[in-house]
């Protein structure tokens, strides 16, 4: 007799759990989401540290269109003492997309919190974005190096909450802004190009992508700054031609000046000769007009006079010897004619 024992009954295969996958992965995800989030400004600023993305999923879930006023005045109470550098304000900032209700609140509120920090930055009416982050880093740029930790985060939290404001929310340049940077964070370009390096093979293709932005966009600013150049030195060019040309009038104006001068000089000199032939003809004329009245006067009282009164005498007589009136007529009107010639 054998003594065999008895075989065990063969299970039944089981077929894999569609849903399971599923499920686990929610299980996950519960458990990194961690507890619920209430979708208010007072909870984000609380003493509870609340990451942005659970708040900002909070609130689109909520389907808030705007923070109740209450609620903002308590979060501005709370945020000096649970945020008193503005790391979580920029936490919020730097999200990819802001619900409606987050994006009406937060730009007023980083212009605030930075007027608050840095009021020498801004100047009323002061439009310009790239004149304001150039004072707002002129005036966080000592801390950035600070040997005390604190003070150091304080001015790169300060630093990046600008560059979060003004360069989605104003028009900063960002060639002009790189510019300032690269004077804020110096280097050799060994150094430099290690980081680079570092970027390239860090594994992330995002990373990669985003070297490669910045590659791009830096081509494409030197492409625009040497055509700029280029058209600034044609435009140089129009006006060193224009400049030569009008140096040339110039030259060609003087020397007409100096002919005209001369001529003006020659004709100033022959008027005033004629001025003293003009005087002198005068003073001459007025002699010859006293001599010639002299001469006229000595000849009506030496020769024409008698002559006329002999004339008188002769008619006035008895008898009247007419004759001989006529004879002393006529020997005076010879006497003119005489004179006269």
């Amino acid at each position: 007799m054998n003594d065999q024992s008895p075989e065990t009954p063969a299970q039944p295969l089981q077929q894999p759990d569609p849903d399971a996958p599923r499920a686990a992965k929610s299980a996950k995800s519960k458990r990194a989401e961690g507890p619920p989030v209430e979708p208010t400004l007072t909870a984000y600023f609380g003493k509870d540290v609340v990451q942005p993305g659970p708040f900002i999923r909070a609130v689109r879930s909520a389907k808030i269109h705007r923070f109740m006023d209450d609620d903002i005045k308590a979060a501005s109470s709370l945020a000096p003492e649970t945020d008193p550098i503005g790391s979580r304000l920029l936490a919020l900032a730097a999200m990819p997309t802001l619900p409606k209700a987050v994006e009406r609140w937060i730009w007023p509120e980083i212009q605030a919190f930075l007027q608050t920090r840095v009021p020498a930055a801004f100047e009323p009416f002061d439009a310009d974005a790239d004149v304001t982050f150039r004072r707002i880093h002129r005036e966080v740029s000592p801390t950035l190096d600070a040997s005390d930790q604190q003070r150091r985060q304080q001015g790169e939290t300060l630093l990046l909450i600008s560059l979060a404001w003004l360069g989605t929310q104003r028009s900063l340049d960002i060639v002009s802004t790189l510019d300032t940077l690269r004077d804020t964070f110096p280097g050799t370009e060994d150094s430099i190009r290690d980081v680079v390096r570092k970027g390239l093979v860090s594994g992330k293709f995002s990373e990669v992508k985003r070297t490669a932005a910045v590659a791009t966009f830096i081509g494409h600013a030197l492409k625009e700054a040497r055509a700029s150049l280029d058209m600034e030195r044609q435009r140089r060019a129009a006006v060193e031609d224009r400049l030569g040309e009008a140096k040339a009038q110039i030259s060609d104006l003087t020397a007409q000046n100096e002919v005209l001068s001369q001529e003006r000089g020659r004709l100033a000199s022959e008027l005033e000769a004629a001025k003293r032939r003009l005087e002198e003809s005068q003073q001459h004329a007025g002699h010859d007009i006293v001599e010639l009245r002299s001469q006229q006067t000595l000849l009506l009282k030496r020769r024409i006079a008698p002559l006329l009164s002999d004339a008188v005498d002769a008619l006035e007589i008895e008898p009247p010897v007419p004759h001989i009136a006529i004879k002393r007529l006529k020997s005076a009107i010879g006497t003119i004619e005489e004179t006269t010639r």
